[in-house]
């Protein structure tokens, strides 16, 4: 994957492969891996639409020579997948899964997308977590270190969203220090495991608060930090700390400090769903009466089932392809 600092010179020679003008099987082939690398740089700045169009363009170019170009369509259908998943196009997700023909993608990546398309489409998580437990097992043996991250924290969330007061929770706060910690050693998934964390965090203050292990996960995460770079991820953790001190500690002012410390992380051109987050829990803490905050209510009230795949892609979407 590229490096976020260097997205823009990447974006820049790929955008020249694509408009090479010499026409032949290789230069077809060419252009297509770039068309997908460059969704992949814009899927990770949020330029969704952007990311779609330009799949869509790939897709029609790689229709010239279908047989060709097999691999290469792959990679667009798996990664328009990622992208439809991502905006909640579940039907259109499925369809771009199932026109995957394997030439080059592993079965259990598609298996793991078509299970996560069925989580989001309401499936009782109850139907699905035996499959999660099993796809992890799977990814295991396979030595899958980012499906396995993948695979844990989807488990996580379903076991503790769907039983916070059982026996099962209590031992998988356990297990989930245990595998933070291990993730935590590697120099490659420091934003991983800082990643992992929040999601403990967040899962957490919603469906089991228990403040002695949030703040201990949060004084955990503070410690990783200064080693992280991508300032979404830096931002969210403030926005979890400033939601801990105003749902658990009623300490609004203190919220509200980290909630703006959040904002000022954010670049001005950000436009995700950290950003509408940050500035609700800003409204509601100065007690805005108007329309626009019972909209607001109702906004947030909508997405806020969605929040692990809108703010925690990065641990359960796989990533593109090219």
């Amino acid at each position: 994957m590229f490096k976020k600092n260097n997205n823009k010179k990447a974006e820049e020679y790929l955008l020249k492969v694509i408009n090479l003008e010499e026409n032949n099987n290789y230069n077809l082939r060419l252009k297509l891996k770039a068309y997908n690398a460059i969704a992949s740089i814009w899927f990770d700045e949020k330029r969704i639409s952007k990311s779609l169009n330009l799949l869509d363009r790939a897709l029609a170019l790689s229709n010239e020579s279908p047989t060709i170009t097999k691999e290469e369509r792959d990679n667009i259908y798996f990664n328009l997948s990622i992208l439809y998943l991502y905006i909640g196009s579940y039907s259109k997700a499925l369809k771009s899964i199932n026109n995957v023909n394997h030439h080059l993608i592993y079965p259990l990546e598609t298996e793991y997308i078509n299970l996560l398309i069925r989580y989001l489409e309401n499936i009782k998580i109850g139907d699905i977590r035996e499959e999660l437990l099993l796809l992890r097992e799977k990814l295991h043996l396979k030595n899958d270190k980012e499906g396995i991250f993948r695979g844990w924290a989807l488990t996580i969330y379903t076991i503790m969203t769907s039983y916070p007061e059982a026996e099962l929770a209590t031992k998988l706060k356990e297990i989930f220090w245990i595998d933070a910690e291990m993730v935590f050693q590697m120099d490659e998934f420091k934003e991983t495991s800082l990643s992992i964390y929040q999601l403990g965090i967040y899962v957490l203050l919603e469906n089991s608060p228990d403040i002695q292990f949030i703040k201990k996960l949060i004084n955990k995460s503070k410690t990783i930090l200064a080693d992280i770079d991508c300032k979404i991820i830096r931002s969210r953790n403030f926005y979890l700390e400033g939601k801990f001190y105003k749902n658990l500690l009623n300490d609004t002012n203190k919220a509200l400090s980290l909630f703006y410390n959040a904002l000022d992380l954010l670049e001005n051109d950000y436009e995700g769903l950290l950003k509408a987050d940050i500035l609700y829990e800003i409204c509601r803490i100065k007690a805005i009466e108007s329309e626009a905050m019972t909209a607001l209510e109702l906004y947030h009230g909508h997405l806020e089932s969605q929040f692990l795949f809108t703010h925690f892609h990065e641990l359960t979407l796989p990533s593109f392809k090219f």
